[in-house]
């Protein structure tokens, strides 16, 4: 049986969540997953932006998640990390997103 998922990819620093997001698909089907729904979204601004991003996400994941009973992966990179640190992250990170969707999805 293929369990199917949905994925959120942000267009700010498409170079990095491009690479995320092919790394998702793989893993997807690499687990016999189906991505049936893929959402794009921009985020963008300055400052401390990526740590009011990560933490609300967080907050509104968890929500969604005892909401709707549904496993939900997690693979934000940051906040306050280089574009090294995230080029370094991002192919592991969505990995591990997708994995843990589908181990949270067997228990």
């Amino acid at each position: 049986m293929k369990y199917k998922i949905a994925i959120v990819v942000s267009d700010f620093n498409k170079e990095i969540t491009s690479l995320m997001e092919k790394s998702a698909e793989k893993t997807a089907e690499s687990m016999n997953m189906e991505i049936t729904k893929k959402v794009h979204v921009v985020i963008e601004g300055q400052t401390y932006h990526d740590i009011v991003i990560v933490n609300t996400v967080a907050q509104k994941l968890m929500e969604l998640s005892l909401e709707y009973n549904k496993p939900l992966g997690f693979g934000i990179i940051g906040p306050r990390v280089t574009w090294q640190q995230a080029e370094n992250r991002a192919e592991e990170y969505a990995k591990r997103a997708v994995k843990a969707a589908l181990e949270l999805r067997n228990h």
